[in-house]
């Protein structure tokens, strides 16, 4: 009772707040008292009564003092950690101005070096303004050994749950090291518990996705972890259908939804370059939890070991001299489902 009133009362002025929280008392300290004399006669004294419902406004007061200083301090460490984000970035400003400042001194005749770090700064404001204005972040390769600080986000116990794709004709000859920074910083979240799942779809386009090398050790290794990860294979026309279901119409294959805080939508993804954006557009995120959800739940995706023969271990994924020979049978690749359930 006392949480549901402090919660009507946040949406009022302070000095209202406190005016109703004391009318609000006075009124449950004399209301008491007359309902105790009108229900139970002759079993309390008058002064009783009165001390009842003295005891009742006051044990309600202090409930509020308590909940509101909870909040009070709340709000402190939450404006604190605000503050200590400010303090660095206002940092790194001062860093980059002082730069800049020296570099415009020392490369007076030549304004090459000037011109290229302008253009940098014009390209991180324009950034800035789209996050700002659609609520994502633009990604490329540049920038994906930084994309690890999202998993910050599972550090909330409400977050849990990673949902991916992986696109197996995608897969490179050879795992480059970013990505394996990347590969383990998840699996060190999963053996710490700070991600309590991770659910990936590997899509296939034909059944020659198979035979790439990485991707039958990514299968391979899948299958065998002990972590909590679960995969299933789906085909590429099966999730074309059901994202179409969904009417997302976006043309993105290769996305990664954390928890219901952020989606990766992946534009670009070969050696050479990794583009794509993170949103935290709520439509779109609970779009694409829906769709995938579905997905994951219909026959069309079928689960790894029905099809993955081998595991290996992370060592061996990593190992560019391990070679799976083969990891399944061509008798045993999946087939494209006949049917897809249409969207609820």
């Amino acid at each position: 009772m006392v949480t549901t009133i402090s919660r009507k009362l946040g949406e009022v002025s302070p000095a209202k707040k406190v005016a109703v929280t004391l009318l609000i008392n006075l009124t449950i300290a004399i209301i008491v008292p007359i309902l105790l004399e009108y229900f139970q006669k002759n079993v309390f004294s008058l002064t009783n009564e009165i001390v009842i419902g003295f005891l009742i406004a006051t044990t309600l007061a202090l409930g509020e003092i308590l909940y509101l200083t909870q909040h009070i301090y709340d709000t402190d460490i939450k404006q604190a950690e605000l503050w200590g984000h400010k303090a660095s970035i206002d940092s790194v400003i001062s860093d980059i101005r002082a730069g800049m400042h020296n570099l415009i001194q020392e490369q007076q005749a030549d304004g090459f070096y000037v011109e290229h770090y302008r253009n940098e700064l014009l390209l991180i404001q324009n950034r800035l303004q789209a996050t700002n204005a659609r609520k994502e972040i633009i990604l490329d390769r540049h920038h994906i050994s930084a994309t690890h600080a999202l998993l910050s986000v599972f550090d909330d116990p409400k977050h849990k749950l990673f949902r991916a794709t992986h696109l197996l004709w995608e897969t490179g000859e050879e795992f480059d090291v970013t990505y394996q920074v990347y590969f383990n910083a998840w699996l060190e979240k999963l053996r710490d518990k700070k991600v309590g799942e991770i659910r990936r779809v590997f899509v296939y386009h034909d059944p020659s996705d198979f035979q790439i090398k990485n991707a039958k050790k990514l299968l391979a290794f899948h299958l065998g972890v002990r972590l909590p990860i679960r995969s299933k294979i789906v085909s590429r026309s099966d999730l074309t259908r059901f994202k179409a279901d969904f009417n997302i119409s976006d043309g993105v294959e290769d996305f990664g939804i954390f928890s219901d805080a952020y989606v990766y939508l992946g534009s670009t993804r070969t050696r050479d370059q990794i583009s794509g954006i993170f949103s935290r557009d709520a439509s779109r995120i609970a779009s694409y939890i829906s769709c995938f959800d579905s997905l994951w739940n219909s026959p069309a995706a079928q689960p790894l070991e029905k099809f993955v023969q081998q595991r290996i271990s992370e060592s061996e994924l990593f190992d560019p001299s391990y070679t799976l020979i083969q990891t399944m049978k061509p008798s045993q690749l999946p087939k494209p489902s006949g049917g897809v359930p249409h969207a609820s």
